[in-house]
């Protein structure tokens, strides 16, 4: 008898649908299989389980009204144990319904009362208790009969076989023929299991392998190493040969070495850079150029205003003020007070601070620290009570007046607050809001738990991190990949210590996470598909693994398959998915860093989806997709080089994560620029806009 087991909802998020795609799909199958478990696998798709009969799947922009083969596997002692496969169309904003019954998957390893031999005894292919064929315990011949020839017992030995035949005992086993047993006759020989990866054909244990590149291929191994595609083993597929190292004072571009280093200065020598102090030393074999920039953080004890981070003078640091510490100018109409060169100032109220742009909203704080948003608020993440969508204009987060700092995913944002709290509203379904609530979203802000001492935020997809004054991270929210850095896979809805310290900066991609460390040095963690990890590999990993390759990062950023960090010589490398030039360089991605072309003079960068942007001192220049008008160079071509936004000459701050991207400007206004279909440029239309355009902000209070 057949009982329905229904799954939860395969909840189908489209990127641009005003309202949620589900489908619902019934799963039948018979009770007394005893299935312990269900997965669920289709393309596209970005699926896990959550329990034992509920599976959640999330699907990419273009999935709405594309047939889709969902296949369902039940499982039993952690073995494919009945299958069964369904094609469905999910409509936009519609909820469509579907079921799908399982069958039995083929465990025969035998052919029903055939009889074979094995060290002089019968063996009998029988059903078990599971209905399927398989070989029973060995029953000894007497001694009356002693030999086993063909499955029967008899008084003088036959041979089994030849003595170079072999055979397959199963889908995964080969056996061969020898001599088995005491007496002269050739027999099977027990069957040997094939090693993972492998099924037996024809006897032999066979490879089915795939090819990892095409022939005319090439590729980065590190930044001075690299690879060719070709037959690295015996089997038929093309493989990403080892590294071959280039000649000194070369550097690997594009798969290809080509002279890339001149000695600039004497090893040891010291100078002077915008950033700071720098000193020369060996960047290569023979070849020495000045190293990163150490910006002077390092005084005596600061008090007040006075001798704390210094400048470089000559050829070393030297300290004079307390830049950047917390005082008060004695004035009760500014806001948070800093040191600036010995002075104490601060920063009118009413001036619009920060910018933050998620998967479909953005946000923006406005000093003493309220916070605006406005665009996609199907899940609540504008924060105002409210899940009304689009909001094309900004509106109020509820019961908000002190955030410093903000970071938004895919449909939930979150404050940092001066007190080191951190606040979050919007999509909850995989705990991203860090309050251990088991709701799946809140419209208006609550807070996350534990964690008093937070310095900077940082949001994924379905993810949130922070890091605290004392150098660690940590992260909550979907872990399906490893994202967290836990070592584990495991979903939190609270945070957890993540296995990082000394971290300097954090960013967060679609499902990875990135820290700048000590050095310049960069360590990554979560999904690898497309290199985004930077460690030469597209292995997922737990854990953080080390960028190659790289030192002297002063920023890093993380769109949804890609890394970035900016140089202490305002130089940009990128590493992972280049489907759409977002590295700005060629090739379909790159495993380790390499340098954005045509590119210098970076103060800031801001990578998205599939596009990426930096800010310089009188301009922005983007690069990547431009199929919404993300390069806001009043084109929707997209362009492997950076590219200059049009009429953008005086930016202070960058924010972009999907295909819109948002800039503040000296006079205190935000303009905003690309995908607009749900009123995330905040201009009060759903009209996507090539060039930057004027937020409508609320007045000054």
């Amino acid at each position: 008898m057949q009982h329905a087991r229904t799954l939860a909802w395969l909840v189908l998020l489209s990127a641009c649908a005003p309202a949620e795609t589900l489908v619902r799909i019934e799963v039948l199958y018979d009770d007394a299989w005893a299935l312990d478990e269900l997965t669920v696998a289709s393309d596209d798709m970005d699926a896990r389980v959550r329990a034992v009969h509920e599976i959640v799947i999330r699907l990419g922009d273009d999935a709405a009204d594309v047939p889709l083969d969902v296949v369902v596997t039940g499982l039993r002692q952690s073995m494919p144990f009945a299958e069964g496969r369904v094609t469905v169309v999910a409509r936009l904003g519609e909820e469509v319904t579907a079921s799908v019954t399982l069958a039995r998957l083929a465990c025969d390893v035998c052919t029903e009362d055939e009889r074979q031999c094995t060290d002089d005894a019968v063996v009998v292919c029988e059903r078990n208790a599971d209905a399927c064929l398989v070989w029973s315990e060995p029953e000894p011949c007497g001694d009356a009969a002693p030999f086993c020839s063909s499955g029967v017992c008899g008084s003088e030995c036959a041979d089994e076989c030849s003595a170079d035949e072999r055979t397959c005992a199963g889908p995964s086993s080969a056996r061969g023929c020898g001599q088995a047993d005491s007496d002269s006759c050739l027999d099977w020989l027990p069957a040997e299991p094939c090693a993972d990866g492998t099924t037996c054909t024809g006897g032999e244990c066979t490879e089915t392998c795939t090819d990892e590149c095409t022939v005319s291929d090439r590729m980065c191994g590190s930044p001075t190493s690299t690879r060719a595609c070709g037959q690295a083993d015996a089997d038929s597929c093309l493989d990403w040969l080892a590294a071959q190292s280039c000649e000194d004072g070369e550097t690997c571009t594009d798969g290809e070495c080509s002279p890339g280093c001149v000695s600039e200065c004497t090893l040891g020598a010291g100078s002077c850079s915008a950033s700071g102090e720098m000193r020369c030393e060996e960047a290569l074999p023979g070849c020495f150029r000045w190293g990163p920039a150490d910006p002077c953080d390092s005084p005596p004890t600061p008090t007040a205003c006075y001798v704390a981070t210094g400048t470089c003078s000559g050829t070393a640091c030297a300290y004079a003020f307390d830049d950047g510490a917390s005082c008060d100018d004695g004035s009760s109409t500014t806001v948070d007070d800093v040191c600036s060169r010995g002075v104490c100032a601060g920063t009118p109220s009413g001036r619009w601070v920060g910018i933050v742009a998620g998967y479909h909203h953005s946000c923006a704080i406005r000093t003493p620290g309220e916070v605006y948003c406005w665009g996609y608020n199907v899940h609540g993440q504008i924060g105002n009570g409210s899940t009304t969508t689009p909001q094309t204009t900004p509106a109020r987060v509820t019961g908000l007046t002190d955030a410093v700092e903000l970071a938004s995913g895919y449909g939930h944002t979150c404050a940092r607050r001066r007190t080191g709290s951190i606040a979050c509203w919007g999509n909850n379904l995989d705990g991203q809001l860090g309050n251990a609530s088991s709701a799946m979203q809140s419209a208006t802000r609550v807070d996350v738990m534990t964690i008093t001492n937070a310095i900077e935020i940082t949001a994924g997809q379905h993810h949130t991190c922070a890091r605290t004054t004392t150098g660690a991270v940590y992260c909550w929210g979907d872990n399906t990949e490893g994202q967290l850095g836990d070592g584990t896979t495991t979903e939190r809805r609270a945070p957890v210590l993540a296995m990082v310290s000394g971290a300097l900066e954090i960013a967060a991609g679609g499902y990875h996470t990135c820290a700048r460390r000590s050095g310049g040095t960069v360590v990554c963690w979560g999904r690898n598909d497309r290199g985004q990890l930077g460690d030469g590999s597209m292995a997922t990993s737990w854990t953080p693994v080390s960028v190659l390759g790289l030192s002297g990062a002063v920023e890093i950023g993380a769109g949804l398959r890609h890394s970035c960090a900016r140089l202490s010589d305002g130089t940009v490398e990128c590493w992972g998915d280049n489907g759409d030039a977002q590295l700005g360089v060629t090739g379909a991605m790159s495993l380790v860093p390499v340098p954005v072309r045509n590119l210098s003079g970076a103060l800031e960068i801001a990578p998205g989806a599939d596009h990426t942007c930096a800010r310089l001192a009188s301009s922005v220049r983007c690069w990547g997709d431009n199929e919404d008008g993300e390069l806001g160079n009043a084109t929707n071509t997209d362009s492997s080089t950076p590219t200059t936004v049009s009429g953008l000459s005086d930016a202070t701050a960058l924010a972009t994560t999907n295909h819109h991207v948002c800039a503040l400007r000296a006079a205190g206004t935000i303009v905003c620029w690309g995908d607009n279909r749900n009123g995330q440029i905040g201009d009060g239309t759903t009209t996507n806009r090539n060039v930057p355009t004027l937020v409508m902000l609320p007045p000054p209070p």
